[in-house]
């Protein structure tokens, strides 16, 4: 039963962990998606913006893992971070809607570019924030 209990109580840690962060990260997303879109710019570049950033500090926290002498990047850390906040930060499916609806529209170089920047910008900034973290 004690087990069973503690098994429960790691569950539900988990849970809250990554459903903090999400709504940490969300906001954040939102808050900068909004500021953008203030200024005009196509549809993309919002998301494009929020993905590179996301990447990026994926990248500075997996330098920072790598690089750890001690373990202050635990499993319940990551599980925030990463998978919550990082995760609700960068929008994969706002970047598949946004490609889906323009090969709806057959706009086929605005798909192509649009899907190749932001792969290629993705791994830039997860790059550079890996390299950062390496300094």
């Amino acid at each position: 039963m004690v087990g069973l209990m503690s098994d429960l109580i790691e569950v539900l840690l988990a849970v809250f962990l990554v459903s903090s962060g999400s709504i940490i990260g969300s906001l954040i997303r939102f808050k900068i998606t909004t500021q953008l879109k203030e200024f005009h710019v196509p549809r993309f570049i919002p998301i494009f913006f929020v993905n590179c950033l996301a990447s990026f500090f994926l990248g500075l926290i997996i330098s920072f893992e790598k690089n750890s002498s001690t373990n202050f990047l635990n499993e319940k850390f990551l599980l925030f971070i990463i998978v919550g906040l990082l995760g609700s930060l960068s929008t994969f499916s706002s970047f598949i809607w946004e490609i889906f609806f323009n090969i709806r529209k057959k706009y086929w170089f605005k798909t192509f570019f649009i899907t190749a920047v932001s792969i290629f910008g993705g791994l830039l900034f997860a790059f550079a924030g890996y390299k950062l973290g390496n300094a």
